[in-house]
């Protein structure tokens, strides 16, 4: 029967993944004759995550300086440009944010995208619209190649216990092993090389 056993980081209660195995009870002498195999790590690859932020819909403000912040696990925080006196809720940037990242990862919580959509202020402080999560864990053991889509966008108003719809941002995923990325380049925000793809202006 084949055996299915959870793998554990020293001093973790958080499971890494599972081997599954095939055990089989020999006598010693009989052991002892067949070398011992080392299980080693999986090497470690450079990965290229690709964010396009394209725009929002459906923020209930009427206008505002928005723009939004992106981050992956506890990789250095990115933003998009600002969209300066945005009236409609439907700001648009059509930007581009790259990631550095070393797979496999530590652990799966390092495997978040972060979104935050803010209102930029001069005076005082940002106000922060609303935030969303995508977990991309999966993606990137996958390496996935592309994917377009609406997150929903939620703010917790923490005195109230309350949470409250606040639009939706579109971006585009796109995880690459570095020799793609190297080979397809292309620019942050939407500097050159503007391409794969091209952002429109």
């Amino acid at each position: 029967p084949i055996e299915i056993r959870s793998l554990h980081k020293e001093g973790s209660h958080t499971a890494q993944g599972q081997v599954h195995m095939w055990l089989e009870i020999r006598p010693e002498r009989e052991a002892l004759r067949e070398p011992r195999t080392v299980l080693e790590a999986p090497e470690k690859r450079e990965f290229e995550v690709r964010v396009i932020c394209w725009k929002t819909k459906d923020v209930p403000y009427e206008s505002g300086d928005y723009y939004a912040e992106f981050q992956i696990g506890d990789s250095k925080k990115q933003c998009t440009d600002i969209h300066w006196r945005c009236r409609s809720g439907r700001a648009s940037w059509n930007w581009r944010l790259k990631f550095p990242v070393e797979l496999p990862l530590a652990s799966p919580e390092l495997g978040r995208l972060n979104v935050q959509l803010w209102d930029k202020d001069i005076i005082k402080w940002n106000d922060i619209i609303g935030q969303s999560q995508l977990d991309l864990y999966r993606w990137l053991l996958k390496a996935y190649r592309e994917n377009r889509a609406w997150l929903k966008m939620t703010y917790k108003d923490q005195k109230r216990h309350r949470v409250y719809h606040r639009g939706a941002i579109a971006i585009s995923v796109e995880i690459l092993p570095k020799e793609d990325a190297e080979n397809r380049p292309a620019g942050h925000g939407i500097a050159e090389p503007n391409q794969n793809p091209t952002l429109p202006p």
